[in-house]
């Protein structure tokens, strides 16, 4: 989902429920979002994000917490 401010978005969200990680465009069109945090909000993001822009999560893949981000950035 590109060209239609996606990534903006998910930067602002995500910041506003205090999670890190990034978001960036892959070449066949999709968008990448990696995101690190309290599992809930992250679960909240996804729901809004989805509901707000009628799109569909691919795939998800949770892992331990690490801390190796300390903000959202747009890739």
């Amino acid at each position: 989902m590109q060209g239609v401010g996606f990534r903006p978005v998910v930067r602002a969200k995500a910041k506003a429920l205090g999670l890190n990680g990034y978001a960036k465009n892959l070449p066949d069109g999709q968008v990448e979002v990696v995101l690190e945090g309290d599992s809930e909000r992250i679960r909240q993001l996804l729901e809004e994000i989805c509901t707000g822009f009628n799109c569909r999560v691919e795939e998800v893949t949770w892992e331990p917490y690490t801390g190796q981000y300390t903000d959202f950035e747009i890739m």
